[in-house]
C-alpha cells in the first residue's frame, strides 16, 4: 500500500497535493534518517503538517516491523482490515 492512501485512510479525506509531496518527502527523510526543515504556508494549519509527518513516521515504523502487534495502526476498509506493507 503507497504511503498516501495509508494516510487517507487514516485521515478519512482526501489530502491535497502540496499535503501529498509534504507526506513523500516526511516519508523518505525518515527512510534516509534525515532531518525535514519546513515552513508551513500562510494560512495553514501547522497541525496537519506535524500529523501528516506522524503517520510517515509510522508507517516506516510499521514497514520496518519495529511496532509490537498491539501497537500496529490498522486501516478499516469497508469490511477489510488492510497495514502498510
Amino acid at each position: 500500500m503507497d504511503i498516501v492512501d495509508f494516510a487517507e485512510k487514516i485521515c478519512n479525506f482526501p489530502l491535497s497535493d502540496w499535503q501529498k509531496e509534504f507526506l513523500y518527502m516526511s516519508y523518505e527523510a525518515v527512510k534516509n534518517s534525515r532531518s525535514l526543515i519546513y515552513i508551513p504556508p500562510r494560512g495553514s494549519s501547522r497541525f496537519s503538517l506535524t500529523f501528516l509527518q506522524a503517520i510517515a513516521i509510522i508507517a516506516f515504523a510499521q514497514e520496518r516491523e519495529l511496532l509490537k502487534e498491539s501497537n500496529r495502526i490498522q486501516c478499516k476498509n469497508n469490511s477489510s482490515e488492510t497495514t502498510l506493507n
